[in-house]
């Protein structure tokens, strides 16, 4: 590939990736305000002021103004900058590793929706339902292109497996505790990102998502000096979701390989 051609398709890449990680941002954010993701013009969430164009410049606004309402001065969330900076990357290694057919647009499609369930669920602890259903319908769609009706039965065994991954240990701890150890919204992320991937993979990313949420409440722990008690609860929801993004993003670069569990 010519050189100029090479830089001018990731730039053009990590440009489309930026816009698309700021659209997953709002979103995410949108949805768990009950706002409307298309109709409802974009302001601040603090002081409501009506923002203008160069405030809405992924990844720059965000840097210019250090992370603050140029307005009010109140800070945003790192949301904002984290899924612009995520999708830039993840745009520029498709640009430079996928294969441009059918399923890149599946793929990153569900990536997408996926990213916006990370957001809502971190920001507000809520799964947006249709996002997830369309990312189960979508695995379900490229296993079939892929590996015909005996690629759809796999997935239909996988989604049940993601579903069971989290179905077993909730009513362990309903059994013990008489309370729920998971929201509904995490059985059907669960079984949405089954549909993408062998069982043996949905068992480890569920079982490495609730590694990363300890983590990460033992971090805020540590940081605040308090007990585990005294820490509001973690959406494993978001961790599920972001690394399943991983997941597919690996998938769609072709780097998948690496992520693999061979089960004997």
């Amino acid at each position: 590939m010519n050189i100029n051609l090479y830089v001018l398709t990731v730039a053009v890449a990590a440009i489309i990736g930026a816009a698309v990680g700021s659209f997953v941002a709002a979103a995410g954010l949108r949805i768990s305000s009950d706002k409307s993701i298309i109709s409802t013009p974009s302001s601040c969430d603090f002081c409501k002021r009506r923002l203008g164009v160069f405030d809405l410049i992924p990844i720059i606004s965000y840097a210019v103004s250090r992370g603050k309402c140029q307005y009010c001065g109140h800070s945003l969330t790192p949301l904002y900058i984290g899924a612009e900076i995520a999708f830039t990357l993840i745009a520029v290694c498709a640009a430079l590793f996928a294969d441009f057919d059918w399923s890149l647009l599946l793929i990153f499609g569900a990536i997408i929706l996926l990213g916006i369930c990370t957001v809502s669920d971190f920001k507000s602890m809520l799964l947006p339902l249709p996002a997830m259903i369309c990312v189960g319908c979508l695995g379900l769609t490229a296993q079939f292109i892929d590996h015909g009706n005996q690629g759809l039965i796999n997935a239909v065994f996988s989604l049940s497996a993601g579903v069971a991954v989290v179905a077993i240990p909730g009513l362990l701890y309903w059994g013990i505790r008489k309370s729920h150890g998971f929201g509904e919204g995490d059985y059907w992320l669960m079984g949405a990102i089954g549909s993408w991937m062998t069982w043996v993979e949905a068992i480890v990313i569920f079982y490495s998502a609730t590694v990363l949420c300890l983590f990460a409440t033992l971090i805020e722990a540590i940081w605040r000096g308090q007990s585990l008690h005294a820490l509001d609860q973690k959406p494993i929801g978001a961790f599920l979701s972001l690394l399943a993004v991983i997941y597919l993003s690996a998938k769609l670069c072709n780097l998948e390989t690496y992520f693999e569990v061979v089960w004997q």
